[in-house]
C-alpha cells in the first residue's frame, strides 16, 4: 500500500476585540484510510483504501456535527464491509476529534495562552517602567545663618 493522503485546507484565525477573543475558522479535511479483512486465523483476505472527507468545519455551525463522506477506492463486497466498519467505528472517533478542535477554538485555542503570556509580560513591563523610572530629585534649600562676630 502507498502512503495515505492527508490534506487540510482553509483558514483559522483569532480576533481580539475589546479584550474579547473571537475565534473563527473554515476548514476542509481529507484523510486517507485503510482497512484489512482477515479470516479466523488472521490471514489477510483483502486490503482496501479510501478517503474520508469533512468538507465544512466552520465556526458558524460549531454546535452541529459536520458532514463526513467516506469513499472506497475499490468497490467490492469485502471493500463495502470495510467501509461499513469504518463508518461504524471510525466516523465516531473522527467526530469526537472535530468536537475537541471546535471546543479548543471556542476557548481561543493556543492563542489564548499566548495572549495571556503577552498580557502578563505587558503588565510586568508597565510595572517595571513605573518602578524603575527615575524619581525626580527634590532639592530643598534652607537658608544658612551666618553668625557675625563682633569684635
Amino acid at each position: 500500500m502507498h502512503s495515505l493522503e492527508t490534506k487540510v485546507e482553509g483558514e483559522a484565525y483569532i480576533n481580539v476585540r475589546k479584550g474579547k477573543i473571537i475565534p473563527g475558522y473554515e476548514i476542509s479535511l481529507t484523510l486517507g484510510w485503510a482497512g484489512e479483512a482477515q479470516d479466523a486465523v488472521g490471514n489477510s483476505l483483502l486490503k482496501a483504501e479510501g478517503l474520508v472527507e469533512i468538507p465544512y468545519i466552520m465556526d458558524e455551525n460549531a454546535d452541529e456535527d459536520p458532514d463526513v463522506r467516506v469513499t472506497l477506492k475499490d468497490e467490492g463486497p469485502i471493500g463495502k464491509k470495510l467501509k461499513e466498519a469504518f463508518l461504524a467505528k471510525g466516523k465516531t472517533f473522527l467526530l469526537e476529534q472535530v468536537r475537541v478542535f471546535v471546543a479548543k477554538m471556542a476557548k481561543a485555542g493556543p492563542a489564548k495562552e499566548e495572549l495571556a503570556v503577552k498580557k502578563v509580560n505587558a503588565t510586568n513591563t508597565e510595572k517595571k517602567a513605573v518602578t524603575t523610572a527615575p524619581t525626580p530629585a527634590v532639592v530643598v534649600a534652607t537658608p544658612v545663618k551666618e553668625e557675625v562676630k563682633k569684635e
